[in-house]
């Protein structure tokens, strides 16, 4: 004889319960993904600065860290040797924000509101040599540097006049 009971109430509630369980996890996951992307970006470009202020202090050369935006949307950081009429790029690498977005803010701008990082427009920051500060660039000096992905934001503030930045 068979049998034809077929599932219970108590079971269907209990497996709704586990892909509930199962569905909030990765959701959380995916989230502490893309805010980890976004710090360790921030980190990524940190000592990015780092590097090129003792490239700067202790060569010859000048040397300036860029941020572009790829026809993709990846962003991308190099180092790059100041030379006219184009610079000479020493190191490259794609930043790993997924999802996310890169801001900025010129100094002296009196809005807290970040300037969008586009295509057209090329972030550069470099060092004036004789202070170690932050050299302006096209008669602008970048203030703040915004990072944004998966609802998380952090910011690097650059201290004009002695080259500090902070991650905040």
């Amino acid at each position: 004889m068979k049998d034809n009971r077929g599932f219970t109430l108590i079971e269907l509630i209990v497996v709704m319960v586990i892909m509930g369980i199962i569905a909030i996890g990765s959701m959380v996951g995916y989230n502490m993904l893309g805010s980890g992307s976004a710090q360790s970006t921030a980190q990524r470009i940190s000592s990015m600065l780092d590097y090129v202020q003792l490239e700067n202090m202790t060569k010859n050369k000048t040397y300036i860290m860029a941020i572009n935006q790829n026809n993709v949307g990846n962003y991308i950081i190099s180092v790059e040797e100041e030379s006219s009429p184009n610079n000479i790029v020493i190191s490259q690498e794609k930043l790993e924000l997924k999802n996310g977005e890169i801001t900025f803010r010129y100094s002296g701008e009196l809005t807290e509101n970040l300037v969008s990082f586009n295509p057209v427009v090329r972030l550069e920051v470099s060092f004036d040599k004789s202070t170690g500060g932050f050299k302006q660039i096209s008669g602008k000096t970048i203030a703040k540097i915004g990072l944004s992905a998966s609802g998380r934001s952090y910011s690097i503030l650059l201290v004009e006049v002695t080259g500090k930045h902070y991650i905040e």
